[in-house]
């Protein structure tokens, strides 16, 4: 019985004594927290005792106010723009200058003059000009020309234009006459192109006068030789230099000619030149032209003549101050025969441009036709065949100065192509 009490009383002290277990932990922990914080408060009793050290403790803590607080705006700053002027000075400032006298001894020494010819500006300046001439004398009886220019002188210019007279000898039939009229035009565009263009006709008259014997009788009719002549022609070429520096001119010419005789006998000749030329630099050109001279002659007689002429024409050109050469070699076909033709010159001056050294070498042809034949010679007979007289010509000498005494010294060695070899000279 007394067991089992204590065992009961075992049971039901056991809760009590978890209990005060649980608050002697509970007791410890808090114990050790406070020793904690007494540790933290210790330390911080120790660092306000050091700034409490630090403070003067002899000054009351008291607030000293010295003036009380007043907001006062101030004056915004302005220009002023009424200023006063600045004091007159009256006064005149005493400035001394100090000038050497300044001497110069020059003898009178004129300079030397040392014109030069001006040279021709390629492109011919449009003149409207018009006249009228008329004359009489004892070898033209009478004397009449005449021209007239139309447009505004810019870009378009117009010429009408004749000539004529009669002369008139001391022999029997000794007399010849001449009429001819004609007009031409030149017309700029706006990309710098030029047109020109002309159209004429000519009528010369002579008579076979100086027969031998004096007892021959003829009539005028008989005696007279007349040739009529039909011309024209139109050229192109740019003012400025296209894109790639080149200039070109390409130009045509036609004529029909004709005499009096019965039946007529009737020529046409065709002159066409391409040439085109480019620029290197400032001194250096380079020229190419093609050149193609065609006649078709119909005689009084049955039949035709055909005499042409084909020549390429390269060339290159150097020109300084005092040195201009020109080398040019130019393949020709006469009337399918071919030839090679010289063509080269040079000058060579000095610097004061009062002496000048030419030679050269040069070759060309003489076109042989009925019409060339009749301005040399206008009292020839009806030509029968026509041929072209090839010519290289040589020469060499020296010019003097354009002004005062001038004086000119050639010396020229002429080859022909049928075996004629002349010399001249030449001098003034």
């Amino acid at each position: 019985m007394k067991l089992w009490r204590s065992r009961r009383t075992q049971v039901r002290l056991l809760p009590r004594i978890r209990t005060i277990s649980r608050k002697a932990l509970q007791i410890r922990h808090r114990l050790i927290m406070n020793k904690k914080l007494n540790y933290f408060l210790l330390v911080g009793l120790l660092l306000q005792g050091v700034a409490v050290f630090a403070q003067d403790t002899t000054k009351r803590k008291t607030i000293n106010i010295t003036s009380s607080f007043k907001p006062v705006l101030r004056d915004a700053v302005k220009i002023n723009f009424h200023a006063s002027p600045a004091p007159t000075d009256s006064s005149k400032p005493r400035l001394a200058y100090n000038i050497p006298g300044q001497y110069l001894m020059l003898a009178y020494q004129p300079p030397l003059l040392k014109p030069v010819a001006l040279l021709s500006d390629s492109t011919p300046i449009m003149r409207s000009d018009n006249y009228i001439k008329v004359g009489i004398g004892n070898v033209h009886q009478p004397y009449v020309k005449a021209g007239f220019s139309f447009g505004d002188g810019k870009n378009t210019l117009f010429n009408v234009f004749g000539d004529g007279y009669n002369s008139i000898g001391n022999r029997p039939f000794q007399k010849n006459s001449l009429a001819s009229v004609g007009i031409s035009g030149i017309v700029k565009t706006a990309n710098n192109l030029e047109w020109s263009g002309k159209l004429g006709f000519k009528s010369d008259g002579y008579y076979l006068y100086g027969y031998q014997p004096d007892s021959l009788k003829f009539t005028k009719s008989d005696l007279l030789q007349r040739f009529e002549t039909f011309e024209g022609g139109g050229a192109l070429r740019n003012l400025v230099p296209t894109e790639f520096g080149l200039r070109y001119n390409p130009n045509i010419h036609f004529s029909v000619f004709s005499d009096s005789h019965s039946p007529k006998a009737l020529e046409d000749n065709t002159l066409l030149i391409l040439p085109l030329e480019k620029t290197i630099g400032e001194n250096i050109s380079f020229s190419l032209a093609f050149t193609a001279s065609l006649t078709h002659y119909h005689p009084s007689s049955q039949g035709s003549i055909q005499n042409n002429l084909y020549y390429v024409s390269p060339a290159i050109s150097y020109k300084t101050n005092n040195i201009r050469i020109k080398a040019e070699l130019t393949p020709s076909w006469d009337n399918s025969i071919f030839h090679l033709l010289p063509n080269v010159l040079a000058d060579i001056t000095t610097n004061d441009q009062q002496f000048t050294l030419q030679f050269g070498l040069t070759g060309y042809y003489d076109k042989g036709s009925y019409q060339r034949f009749a301005s040399l010679n206008p009292w020839l007979a009806e030509p029968v065949t026509l041929l072209n007289t090839r010519v290289q010509q040589g020469f060499a000498g020296f010019r003097g100065p354009q002004q005062g005494n001038v004086f000119n010294v050639f010396f020229i060695v002429n080859f022909h192509g049928g075996g004629c070899l002349s010399f001249g000279e030449k001098g003034r």
